[in-house]
């Protein structure tokens, strides 16, 4: 299974040479039990453009990113795992855990486009 960690923390947080080579070193072990499939650091959200849909139904693009928010999506790690629990405790391992403000989302990808996908869930 594969699983997307989606790493949030402040803006303001400072990446530093020693952060990176943590970072670096985390991806390599995992890439020696060949749990890592690829990841990234994201640019500063201020960066970005967002491409909506406005009340005209036409599709627009916006400078800035979605959500204004102090914590930012800031990398992204995408993983392969037995189980949510192993990606769980990996996530827990991040070294972007340094800063306080941390949160990291593990979801699960699927892995192709099918039926699931489309039924709404139940209300029951």
């Amino acid at each position: 299974m594969r699983f997307m960690l989606i790493i949030h923390h402040s803006e303001a947080a400072w990446v530093t040479p020693s952060l990176v080579r943590d970072i670096e070193d985390w991806v390599d072990a995992l890439k020696q039990d060949g749990r890592y499939i690829t990841g990234g650091a994201m640019e500063p959200a201020g960066l970005a453009n967002t491409i909506t849909r406005n009340e005209k139904n036409e599709i627009v693009r916006h400078e800035g990113p979605l959500h204004d928010h102090p914590i930012v999506f800031a990398a992204f790690e995408l993983i392969s795992c037995k189980s949510a629990q192993e990606a769980e405790d990996i996530a827990r391992t991040h070294p972007a855990f340094i800063y306080d403000d941390t949160v990291i989302e593990v979801r699960r990808m699927w892995d192709e486009m099918h039926g699931e996908m489309l039924r709404k869930p139940s209300s029951d």
